[in-house]
């Protein structure tokens, strides 16, 4: 019998938190995404703001902090569409790359670049949808390592991987429900 992957005494607690995450994460990932995205932003460029006002500016301490705090609200409205941004200009680079060599324009540079604008134009509408997939795929396989973790059997493989794909579904289904409720 194989020996359990984490020993010891924090392996059950390594366990429960890799299954607890694993399931927060398949269900509610892409909102807490979202707000730690909004957070981070919007504390970086409020942080960069109050240093640019009183370092370089001579601002007073009072003015920075209420325009840092005016920065830290806009950065947090821009961290989820840049990320947003990011995320479809890779994707929509790729795809427009490899459209365009599919259909043999690598000699067109202008339909090429045609291509690539309108692939990450669609990746851009459809990146929450593969934000929400790939989140809801990492939790449910989150789960899995947490069972495989503590039960590295043949017999973990099976319960984690039947229980990973019971949550994938439920998340997905869950999902899906909530949107049907919005419309």
């Amino acid at each position: 019998m194989q020996e359990a992957i984490i020993t010891g005494e924090a392996s059950i607690y390594v366990t429960i938190a890799l299954i607890i995450g694993g399931i927060i994460i398949a269900f509610i990932g892409k909102t807490l995404l979202k707000y730690i995205m909004m957070i981070v932003s919007g504390g970086v460029i409020s942080v960069a703001m109050y240093i640019l006002l009183t370092r370089w500016l001579d601002v007073g301490t009072s003015q920075a902090i209420i325009i840092s705090v005016i920065a830290f609200l806009v950065g947090a409205f821009l961290g989820w569409f840049i990320v947003k941004a990011a995320i479809s200009v890779v994707i929509g680079l790729i795809l427009g790359v490899v459209a365009g060599v599919a259909l043999g324009l690598e000699e067109n540079i202008a339909a090429l670049i045609v291509i690539i604008i309108v692939s990450m134009g669609l990746s851009y509408v459809l990146a929450e949808k593969v934000i929400d997939f790939a989140l809801t795929l990492l939790g449910s396989i989150l789960v899995f390592f947490g069972i495989y973790s503590y039960w590295p059997t043949i017999t973990g493989k099976e319960i984690g991987g039947v229980l990973a794909l019971i949550v994938f579904i439920a998340a997905t289904y869950y999902k899906v429900k909530k949107k049907k409720e919005k419309e």
